[in-house]
């Protein structure tokens, strides 16, 4: 398994002026990208997910991609932005048009996206072993070249229609593939790797003049070209045939390019980086702590955009000279979000601020509590009253909604979380087992004897019973005030969190486990284990029936399972985020938020929406599985794919696979976990030609295959 390391926390800063001008111009290009599936961002805008590439037409025309199949289109520089929608969750590195029309993009796990309509629709598949594709180009409408891990070069002669594995000679990890001319071309990757052919990619002759990684590589003419990375820069003047260390250290650089043959502009880390003399020397031109920045793109001799983290925009039209952030929000890794109504809730932040809003998160406001603490956690007491914990072991108290803040005595503790029992009595434990009870608001704090274990939180079951959850995987109930504490469960994973709704307990934490009590929390038995979800982080009960946990799993999507039967089962619902999920709370059965990391709020007003990618069609249990006939059959391009899952199967893998005439795969439908009942998903044959296809359902030990036809 793969742990793929995207987090950061933030970016800028906003006087009210500019967020609320800001606000007001987003309006227009706010994407409710997800809103299809049940999800959509309040924060940042237009969306949160880290961009990768980019690729621009012209200095107005172009696509932006990202995490969680994130696909952006601009006809005006970035200044409105229109999401297409591809029916993809993988991490997308690079995309690549090679007209108007046709385009391409590339991700995680061999992840193949295609378009030939300007992004209307997207043809997803997964090509070349299944390998990371992390560099796409064309030198016409016709050749291109993708390249990837394991020293994966890929050369297609018919629009990308099909590819052919190039003997690379190598298996280092390839990031960036570029072509200066007809014939001539570069990749670079893991190792120091640098990879030339002069025949249009037919061989790769192969050189190396460092250890460090490379990720990036331009050419400011047809002699001269950089090759930058991991604290390296390394130059030609010779087309390639020799490299020279130019003993410049930029710190990680993940992307270079041009305005013209004398200015470049060079992105990584978090900084920015201008050279006004052909790379001779290079000028920090942005900077931030914690930012991540992953692409350029340079629309002309002054314009230049940089991509990133969170879903970062920053554009310069003065050669990097001053900077505008192009997009629109707070982008501090939240740890929780409350709500006290419908309308009035908090967020709090890694950087000792709370984002607050009193419209339903139409807007969210930074309230500033402490310097560069963590807060973990926070109580909405009423319209006035707001609590907050973070890692510097002092409580913060406002009456004011977060305006002005009163600081406890200093604990010797990290604060992880804070919850009362009613308006006098509550309580906050730590990272070091300490267990704070005050019974007076918060005037005064006192510890009880606490424990031994990491606390990581607190669920009040009633005025008798308190549960906390550990690091060390144990539940642990008490049931005088936290002064003794009696071990419940035992031997899991590391817990994360823990709700009560009645008599029902539900808990869950890392590596994919949650566990249910029946009985008031005496015994507690695992209802879900998946050891391919990374981070459980939050459980939350609307009612006794429906529950949601949130997390992020090995390949960085924002995970979001939901149960309506009491824990019994779970599906997967469509999140829309790469970001890691930290915390859920709905304020009815409707209406939930949701925030994470890059400042991550997304919102559902219809429960979370259907199970990824499908359709349930009513509320009837089948008895028996079955694919039917599709509908309509021929048809061109959108037909409907129906089939059903028995009441006696249980929470059960479902995938669908599309088959040409001569059994190549050509698409396929992957559900991890899917519950017993009728389902629809649609499938999408625009870039497949006129011709018999097969499709077949495959679940567990059952499989059935049925023809369609595409008639065009």
């Amino acid at each position: 398994m793969r742990i793929i390391l995207l987090s950061f926390n933030n970016l800028f800063h906003f006087d009210m002026k500019k967020y609320i001008l800001s606000f007001l111009l987003l309006i227009i290009i706010t994407l409710n990208i997800y809103s299809q599936q049940g999800w959509f961002w309040q924060n940042p805008l237009p969306q949160g997910n880290s961009l990768s590439g980019s690729y621009f037409f012209d200095q107005n025309t172009g696509y932006i991609c990202g995490g969680y199949g994130t696909i952006l289109y601009t006809t005006n520089a970035g200044t409105s932005l229109i999401g297409k929608y591809t029916n993809s969750t993988d991490f997308l590195f690079s995309t690549f048009f090679i007209n108007q029309n046709t385009g391409m993009a590339v991700g995680l796990r061999g992840a193949f996206l295609r378009t030939s309509n300007s992004g209307n629709n997207w043809f997803h598949s997964y090509i070349l072993n299944n390998q990371d594709l992390r560099s796409i180009c064309f030198i016409d409408e016709n050749t291109g070249f993708i390249c990837g891990s394991n020293g994966i070069l890929a050369r297609t002669t018919n629009t990308g229609l099909n590819w052919q594995i190039s003997n690379s000679g190598v298996l280092t990890y390839l990031t960036k593939v570029l072509f200066i001319n007809s014939f001539t071309g570069f990749a670079v990757g893991s190792n120091g790797t640098i990879l030339k052919t002069t025949d249009t990619g037919l061989t790769w002759i192969y050189s190396n003049v460092t250890s460090s990684y490379l990720w990036t590589i331009c050419f400011i003419n047809n002699n001269t070209g950089f090759a930058m990375g991991s604290n390296v820069v390394l130059k030609t003047t010779n087309c390639g045939s020799n490299w020279e260390n130019m003993n410049v250290f930029l710190g990680t650089i993940y992307s270079l390019s041009k305005f013209d043959s004398t200015n470049l502009i060079a992105a990584g880390g978090g900084n920015v980086y201008i050279s006004s003399n052909s790379g001779l020397n290079w000028t920090l031109s942005n900077t931030s702590s914690n930012i991540i920045f992953q692409s350029t793109s340079a629309l002309n001799e002054n314009t230049a955009y940089v991509f990133g983290m969170g879903g970062t925009m920053i554009k310069t039209t003065n050669k990097g000279i001053n900077w505008v952030n192009s997009t629109f929000g707070n982008r501090y890794s939240i740890n929780s979000i409350k709500f006290y109504d419908s309308n009035i809730g908090a967020a709090s932040t890694r950087h000792g601020s709370l984002l607050v809003t009193t419209n339903a998160g139409v807007n969210w406001i930074e309230r500033n509590v402490v310097s560069n603490d963590n807060l973990n956690d926070l109580v909405i007491k009423n319209e006035n009253e707001i609590f907050t914990v973070g890692q510097n072991g002092i409580i913060y108290k406002s009456t004011n909604f977060g305006l002005n803040w009163i600081s406890s005595n200093y604990f010797p503790d990290h604060f992880n979380k804070i919850k009362f029992l009613n308006y006098y009595t509550g309580y906050v434990i730590g990272d070091n087992g300490l267990f704070l009870t005050s019974t007076n608001n918060g005037s005064n704090w006192f510890a009880s004897s606490g424990t031994l274990y990491s606390l990581k939180d607190i669920a009040i079951k009633d005025s008798t019973n308190i549960f906390v959850v550990t690091g060390h995987g144990q539940i642990l109930k008490s049931t005088n005030s936290g002064n003794n504490w009696i071990e419940v469960a035992s031997g899991y994973n590391s817990f994360s969190s823990i709700k009560f709704i009645n008599n029902l307990g539900f808990a869950c934490g890392d590596y994919g486990f949650v566990v249910k009590s029946t009985n008031g929390g005496d015994t507690w038995n695992s209802v879900f284990d998946n050891v391919d979800l990374y981070n459980l982080n939050d459980i939350f009960f609307v009612d006794s029936f429906t529950g949601y946990f949130v997390g992020i799993d090995y390949e960085a999507h924002g995970l979001i399972y939901k149960s309506t039967n009491s824990g019994l089962n779970w599906f997967s619902l469509y999140s829309g985020s790469s970001n890691r999920l930290n915390s859920i709370f709905f304020t009815d059965s409707e209406t939930g938020y949701i925030a994470g990391s890059y400042g991550t709020i997304i919102k559902t007003t219809n429960g979370g929406g259907s199970p990824i990618g499908i359709e349930p069609i009513n509320n009837n249990i089948p008895n028996e599985f079955k694919l039917f006939q599709n509908y309509p059959n021929p048809f061109n391009p959108v037909t409907k794919i129906k089939f059903s899952i028995p009441a006696n199967s249980g929470l059960i893998p479902v995938n669908i696979y599309i088959y040409d005439i001569t059994g190549r795969e050509v698409h396929s439908f992957l559900y991890d976990n899917l519950m017993p009942g009728t389902y629809s998903v649609d499938f999408d044959g625009t870039n497949l030609s006129s011709g018999v296809y097969f499709y077949q359902l495959i679940s567990n030990d059952y499989s059935l295959t049925r023809k369609m036809v595409i008639l065009k």
